[in-house]
């Protein structure tokens, strides 16, 4: 990765060398100067000043569906393998791995052992080339770490409910089995809602919140904590960079301060283990319970007030009707930051659109081209750390039961061609509005080359990922479909302005106020340019510009 952004700085160094050249070749009035000065350069300009730190670009895999390398319609590792440097091309920093360990299901949520790869996957070996390989391209691999429950298959869950089986009304000795330890075991003649009887023993119950094959940890027992970091250690010595973690609500059942404090002692230990180690949580709920969570100490939660079918992205786009949903836009996503900050100041966003439990954004978007890559755009563009889910740079489909969520990844037309996978047991095959990769890679104006645009100029100034960002409200005042954000890190400053409308808009931006001297870069939906004079700036439709 260094090697390639030194190539990239080089040929950046040697065309605008070459650009210079030519421009102080034709300024021979100042008419000419003026016009320079307001061009804008409609050739892309590939850049990687990437800082190496935990705001990154982060690629969401299902291995299931992704790419098969061995033709039994499932995706494996060797098949990830093969795709990684369409991974790296497209610009992302790293790899989330949805559950890999060894299960009994497709989904892998349900862990039968933590410290195997599951076969259907592929084998340590493969893991560990996995790695090697990631780490030849400078990509980091995020691991699924589901520690909320495990599988009613698991040998801990089976031993301790043998165990039960034996005492009759006596009570559990962890002295005796351990196991019996590890779950949230309870004598009743009541089965509550989310606990089913132990089987062999129907005196006693067990919680399984989400389903009767995953039964809840107790991550109350030190015994289960001891485990649990044994677990994670062996992960990060195999090359782990960062845990994404399940179910972190739901940690201690309606009890946010026991969940905060089990979620705060994982990362404690992980961060102790390898300060570098990024984690995310799964708090799936309002901004006010992600907020309380956001004083754990894990790196990021998942923004559900922004991302998501009914979070400020697509709300925003899909209600452009509205005179004002620009500018209601960028008040909202700068008022997430700053209360997100406002409880953690070390706090990193976690931007997402959808995910493998939600649906595809194309479909939250209506399936609209401009209104797809308008909504990329702005997730991409926003500070934090961004996640991307796979297929969504293709503008998949998928909606309805779990499995149509998580399709199989769009490489061609051909069902048969080599790297497609059949799909989960039960997937439904679903719409993909915009084609396949092999459809859309050669043009230039298709979501796919729209997705990469963007992960590129994200990495290009680092400012927008990191940068605190501030309303423009002067600018929104002129046009409420105005979405304008100005963004500072350190002493470097970038504003970018996006337009929800379906016409082009005027606006003067402020040279001054703003500290810019031109359109550095711009998102476009179709061959609509920008266009500048003076501080006047016209944006197409659904485009975006970046002013520095």
């Amino acid at each position: 990765m260094i090697q390639n952004k030194r190539i990239s700085r080089i040929i950046a160094l040697v065309l605008a060398c070459i650009m210079t050249v030519m421009m102080l070749a034709g300024c021979t009035s100042s008419s000419s100067k003026d016009k320079d000065k307001n061009a804008i350069n409609t050739e892309f300009v590939d850049e990687d000043n990437r800082i190496d730190d935990k705001y990154g670009t982060c690629y969401q895999v299902l291995l299931y569906s992704f790419c098969d390398s061995d033709g039994d319609g499932i995706g494996d590792i060797q098949g990830l393998i093969s795709k990684l440097d369409y991974i790296q091309d497209m610009g992302f920093s790293s790899i989330w791995l949805l559950p890999f360990n060894k299960s009994t299901s497709y989904h892998k949520y349900d862990v039968v052992d933590y410290y195997t790869v599951d076969p259907q996957y592929g084998t340590m070996e493969d893991f560990e080339a996995l790695v090697k390989a990631c780490d030849e391209r400078g990509l980091d691999i995020y691991m699924d770490f589901v520690i909320n429950h495990t599988s009613s298959k698991c040998e801990w869950f089976k031993e301790a409910c043998e165990y039960l089986s034996t005492i009759g009304d006596g009570e559990p000795d962890a002295s005796v089995c351990p196991y019996v330890d590890y779950y949230n075991f309870k004598k009743t003649d009541k089965v509550a809602s989310g606990w089913k009887k132990v089987s062999g023993n129907p005196d006693w119950t067990y919680e399984c919140v989400f389903s009767a094959q995953m039964p809840d940890l107790n991550l109350s027992s030190k015994a289960v904590r001891a485990e649990i970091e044994k677990i994670a250690k062996f992960w990060i010595d195999k090359g782990v960079s960062g845990f994404r973690l399940d179910a972190a609500l739901h940690y201690f059942e309606a009890d946010n301060p026991d969940s905060i404090e089990a979620l705060t002692w994982f990362c404690d230990y992980v961060h102790g283990v390898n300060p570098d180690i990024y984690c995310v949580a799964e708090v799936w709920d309002n901004l006010n319970t992600i907020k309380q969570f956001c004083q754990s100490s894990c790196d990021s939660m998942f923004d559900f007030a922004i991302g998501n079918q009914n979070g400020i992205i697509v709300k925003g786009i899909n209600n452009n009707s509205d005179d004002k949903s620009g500018a209601k836009m960028a008040e909202n996503i700068v008022n997430v930051y700053n209360e997100i900050k406002s409880v953690n100041e070390n706090a990193i966003d976690g931007i997402f659109l959808s995910n493998h439990d939600v649906g595809r954004a194309a479909g939250f978007l209506l399936r609209k081209d401009e209104r797809v890559k308008l909504a990329a755009g702005i997730q991409i563009l926003t500070t934090g750390n961004v996640f991307v889910y796979y297929g969504d740079e293709l503008g998949m489909g998928g909606s309805g039961k779990d499995e149509n969520k998580r399709a199989p990844m769009y490489w061609s037309d051909d069902a048969s061609a080599q790297g497609m996978t059949a799909g989960p047991p039960s997937y439904e095959p679903q719409t993909h509005t915009f084609g396949s990769y092999e459809t859309q890679k050669d043009d230039e104006y298709s979501v796919y080359n729209y997705y990469k645009k963007a992960i590129h100029i994200r990495n290009k100034y680092p400012e927008i990922g990191r940068g605190v960002p501030t309303v423009m409200s002067d600018v929104a005042e002129q046009n409420g479909n105005i979405c304008a954000i100005h963004k500072t890190y350190n002493d470097s400053e970038i504003s970018l302005i996006y337009n929800d409308s379906d016409a082009a808009v005027t606006v003067t931006v402020s040279k001054d106020t703003y500290k810019y001297e031109n359109v550095a870069d711009y998102l476009v939906v179709n061959e609509e340019l920008p266009e500048i004079d003076g501080e006047k700036i016209t944006i197409p439709a659904y485009g975006c510009v970046i002013l520095k």
